[in-house]
């Protein structure tokens, strides 16, 4: 029915050589980058992997929830109401 989605490789890019090494002050600033990026993405992981499964207990306790919640007010109209009909002001949920 759907298509499925594309699948991707996770491999870490090769590692890029460079044929000139440059001014010390090249080096330093490379090296910088690359440590700077390094935390980023260290940083970045972790905000994912705190953050992914509070999103997902958020969404399931609240699809509970209204879940529940439904059902209870259900529950309290037919005790209510009675199960034989409508009585009142009562008016018949049907489940």
């Amino acid at each position: 029915m759907f298509p499925s989605p594309p699948t991707t490789h996770h491999t870490q890019p090769q590692t890029l050589k460079v044929q000139d090494a440059g001014s010390d002050q090249e080096q330093v600033q490379v090296e910088v980058t690359r440590l700077l990026v390094s935390s980023y993405f260290d940083i970045v992981r972790a905000n994912l992997q705190d953050l992914v499964p509070k999103a997902v207990m958020h969404f399931l306790v609240n699809t509970v929830q209204r879940g529940l919640q439904q059902h209870l007010i259900k529950t309290i109209y037919r005790w209510v109401c009675g199960e034989g009909g409508h009585a009142g002001g009562c008016v018949r949920v049907h489940a």
